[in-house]
């Protein structure tokens, strides 16, 4: 079971159904839109990423493997971003 977490070096500011995400540490800024800010909050809450997939396959209606894909390449970009660490390792 993969299970990522939040580093803890970020500060999150909401507008709407979007999110900056500000890193201070490495100075960058990540923009969420509504699915990326619906992933965060759940990894807030400490859900897996086995967790997070099932709730967006309930979300969303798109095919099974698209979404799978679209969640391992968010969760690796926001690993690169030093935004979560991969627990499961």
């Amino acid at each position: 079971m993969r299970q990522y977490s939040l580093t803890g070096e970020q500060e999150k500011m909401s507008f709407n159904d979007e999110a900056v995400i500000l890193h201070a540490e490495q100075f960058t800024v990540t923009t969420l839109n509504d699915t990326g800010l619906y992933c965060w909050e759940l990894l807030n809450q400490g859900k897996s990423f086995e967790e997070i997939r099932t709730l967006l396959y309930v979300r969303y209606d798109a095919p099974p493997e698209q979404i799978n894909q679209d969640l391992i390449d968010f969760m690796q970009d926001l690993e690169r971003k030093g935004l979560v660490k991969n627990a499961s390792e």
